[in-house]
């Protein structure tokens, strides 16, 4: 974020201000602005207010351990104080070398806050083997 009060800052400036919105709702961020000409004079002051639209959180409980050639089960969800997710984008499935067989469902668009994710798996080795992934909750 940029130093604000900046005096004497180009019309870019906020250009690079991020928020993040963890919350349920929509919050605010207000700028008070003073437009100041070539010659130094002062115009008259105006309040810019900018919304920001919340994210989805996901669940830091979603973590499992499964027995082998048995589905997950696991249904993906929010942290229960962020804003629903409407759907989720999975974005890395990594399993922990054994053999793989059986259909990944991936959701696009579902209007629930949460959505199941089937992934069977055969473990052949007699070992606990681990399955990660990347899973991004979307609100559009």
């Amino acid at each position: 974020m940029l130093a604000v009060p900046a005096a004497g800052v180009g019309a870019a400036y906020l250009n690079g201000d991020k928020f993040n919105n963890l919350t349920a709702a929509p919050l605010t961020v207000s700028y008070t602005v003073v437009p100041v000409s070539a010659g130094g004079c002062l115009g008259a002051p105006k309040v810019v207010v900018m919304t920001v639209s919340p994210e989805p959180v996901l669940s830091g409980s979603l973590n499992l351990t499964q027995c082998s050639d048995i589905a997950t089960a696991l249904t993906l969800n929010t942290n229960g104080t962020s804003v629903a997710a409407q759907n989720y984008n999975i974005t890395n499935l990594t399993i922990a070398c054994w053999p793989y067989s059986g259909s990944r469902k991936r959701h696009r668009t579902r209007p629930a806050a949460s959505i199941s994710v089937t992934l069977p798996m055969i473990n052949l080795p007699i070992q606990v083997r681990g399955i990660s992934g990347n899973v991004q909750p979307l609100f559009r």
